[in-house]
């Protein structure tokens, strides 16, 4: 018999059940005024007087770019094409103006990419491309067939997008002009635009359209609900004006239209964005209880200051239609407005009944709007009167004083049961929103630059972690677990396929079990403790001669005397035992082998080391060696320890390839099958 973990789940005769609307569970609105539905969240309408349309201002998008006729290079630039006289004209710091280029002699929209500007001749059918900064024409493209060129847009991939509104056709280049074909759907868009993650949205008189890829879909014409991040540009008046002062030296307050000609300096101030008032009406909410009595509201979500969210209610033993709710007034038993915390509750006032409808009324500064994310309705009304005396609910109207007052209590009780219900999710790794301090309490010193899924995964297991803390296997465990190599799951190998590994993808049928092997991928070492380096010889398998030493006087590179010392070459050491350098040498040491991208800047490095200190014993001295995806002996790789070069072919003879590896022998050496020992040199 085992012990849950977790709380029972709470539902009466102790717990009241509740109802979740949200904008994952849904709201539920059966009619609303002056409210709206954002990100999931309810809120004040936005005023119509304030709304930037992405169809309006000439071609700026509601102010996430410059007008259409409108354009900055790389270094800053500020070309306009005027509609009016046909010329190209550059905006010039030093005299705060437009000065006249060059005479292109038609209007349009224009788009600069690297050095080119592009701009689009409607009357002519053609996109005139000019070299900046010389502006000299280098070139005119159109494709194959009739069209009229609009909006002009270069994307983050070096294509030229024109549209077309005469055909509802996008049409693209490429960067040498050769013509790539078009994409239906986006109506009479003249004005086109591409945010930082190269979505591209076309806009037309009265439609706006997202291309993602090849998909088109048409979107709401509001800027302020166009998703996306954008690059920053001069701001964009209402009435298509851009304010370029801030390029002028010195810096001042000049705004320019669509002809580049000064105007206003200041604009007409807008409207507030939002309303100051709106209601919406939730509902109907089944209980699934005849004569239910609706316990309490509590409401998630923002009240700015200033603002406020009233909340009443209206039961019914059966469903209602909405006409119905509309002409019931005196039925609602209003609340008091909401506070400004980020949540609140009230208790819900009205007469028994099966359905239940809210109606909640926002109310807010024209410049701030509440905002609503969630709402929680719980039911039905489990009072503390239940341990009292008979006699406090004999009579109705005693009654539900006794409970209103009692829920007082109940509520403070129950914050408490939550906690103590959610105290297995605050000790659970993997849920737990107290991670630091959870680590802490275990005595776990996680870095907290370490990615969260990783310090979770090191809290899971720090007790085995702890048990086997200054040991080859624990640091090796540590290593595995902050790399991420615990993750990968084994792909088990074919039969018919040996040596080879083969992930089914997702859209293949699963392997038979019969055909399926060992998993083929293991966790590597990791781990090289010195002392494997140590070459003993053994007896019935060394033999004596010139070429065998017990170990070389190179270890440590001593000078001794009547043997000559080498500058650069021998040292001069006091300390130890010569005769016992190899134990002194290998002893005590080891080097884990990291990949190189574990340690590509010096925060990742002292990540590594702080765990390196922390796993190693206090008796041993480590270093951490990053490693390439290549063989470097003497750096990475040791033969016969961690390298593999491929496997012997059968039948190879001296002097044939091994992979991209040849062997070959002494000079004058008689053929024999390749081996690697004491007569193979690897060149």
């Amino acid at each position: 018999m085992t012990t849950p973990m977790l709380a029972p789940v709470r539902k009466p005769p102790h717990d009241p059940l509740s109802l979740l609307l949200d904008g994952l569970a849904g709201w539920s609105v059966a009619q609303a005024s002056d409210v709206m539905l954002a990100s999931g969240m309810l809120r004040l309408a936005r005023n119509p007087a304030a709304l930037r349309r992405l169809t309006q201002d000439g071609g700026s998008f509601g102010g996430l770019r410059l007008p259409a006729n409108m354009a900055r290079s790389p270094d800053g630039t500020v070309w306009l094409l005027d509609a009016g006289t046909g010329r190209l004209l550059r905006f010039d710091p030093c005299r705060c103006a437009f000065v006249p280029v060059r005479l292109l002699g038609h209007g349009g929209a224009i788009a600069v990419g690297g050095s080119r500007l592009f701009a689009s001749d409607a009357g002519r059918g053609w996109l005139d491309v000019l070299t900046l900064p010389t502006t000299a024409r280098s070139d005119r493209w159109r494709p194959p067939e009739p069209w009229q060129p609009a909006g002009v847009l270069v994307d983050r991939h070096r294509q030229v997008r024109v549209a077309d509104p005469s055909s509802g056709r996008l049409h693209t280049f490429s960067w040498t002009g050769r013509y790539l074909g078009y994409l239906e759907g986006i109506g009479a868009s003249c004005y086109l635009a591409e945010d930082l993650d190269g979505i591209v949205y076309a806009a037309g008189p009265t439609t706006v359209y997202r291309i993602d890829a090849d998909v088109v879909t048409e979107i709401a014409d509001t800027a302020d609900e166009l998703p996306g991040r954008w690059a920053p540009v001069p701001p964009v008046g209402r009435d298509g004006a851009v304010l370029l002062g801030g390029l002028c030296v010195p810096p001042v307050p000049v705004r320019f239209d669509s002809s580049g000609t000064r105007v206003a300096a200041a604009e007409a101030v807008p409207a507030a964005p939002y309303l100051t008032s709106g209601s919406v009406i939730l509902g109907p909410l089944d209980s699934g209880i005849d004569t239910c009595v609706w316990h309490r509201v509590v409401l998630h979500g923002d009240v700015p200051a200033g603002c406020s969210v009233g909340v009443s209610a209206f039961t019914a033993n059966a469903e209602l239609p909405g006409s119905q709710i509309d002409h019931l007034p005196d039925a609602w038993a209003a609340r008091a407005p909401a506070g400004s915390a980020d949540r609140w509750d009230c208790l819900i006032a009205g007469d028994p009944g099966r359905y239940l409808w809210l109606r909640l009324q926002l109310a807010g500064t024209g410049a701030l709007t509440p905002r609503l994310a969630a709402v929680e309705v719980e039911f039905p009304r489990i009072s503390l009167r239940r341990y009292l005396p008979a006699v406090y609910g004999a009579e109705p109207d005693s009654a539900a004083f006794t409970d209103r007052f009692l829920s007082l209590f109940d509520r403070g009780l129950r914050d408490v049961e939550s906690r103590i219900d959610e105290l297995p999710a605050s000790l659970d790794p993997s849920a737990t929103p107290f991670l630091d301090w959870l680590s802490g309490w275990v005595g776990l010193a996680v870095d907290s630059r370490l990615p969260e899924p990783t310090r979770r995964r090191l809290l899971a297991r720090s007790a085995r972690l702890y048990d086997l803390r200054g040991t080859r296997e624990g640091l090796r465990e540590l290593l595995l677990i902050v790399l991420g190599l615990d993750q990968r799951a084994p792909c088990p190998q074919r039969a018919r396929e040996p040596g080879r590994c083969r992930c089914a993808r997702p859209g293949c049928p699963p392997p038979r079990p019969a055909r399926a092997t060992a998993a083929s991928w293991m966790p590597p070492p990791l781990v090289l403790e010195h002392f494997r380096l140590r070459r003993w010889l053994r007896l019935g398998e060394g033999r004596i001669g010139s070429e065998a030493q017990l170990w070389g006087r190179n270890i440590v590179n001593r000078s001794q005397l009547g043997h000559g010392a080498q500058v650069g070459g021998t040292q001069l050491k006091a300390s130890q035992d010569p005769l016992r350098d190899p134990f002194h040498v290998y002893a005590h040491r080891y080097t884990v082998f990291v990949p190189a991208s574990a340690g590509r800047t010096p925060v990742q490095r002292r990540i590594m080391q702080r765990l390196l200190d922390f796993g190693t014993p206090a008796h041993t001295a480590g270093t951490i060696e990053y490693v390439e995806p290549r063989m470097r002996l003497g750096v990475q790789s040791c033969l016969g320890l961690d390298s593999v070069i491929a496997r012997v072919p059968t039948g190879l003879v001296l002097g044939g390839t091994l992979g991209a590896t040849v062997l070959t022998g002494e000079a004058g050496a008689a053929p024999t099958p390749p081996q690697l020992g004491t007569t193979t040199v690897l060149r």
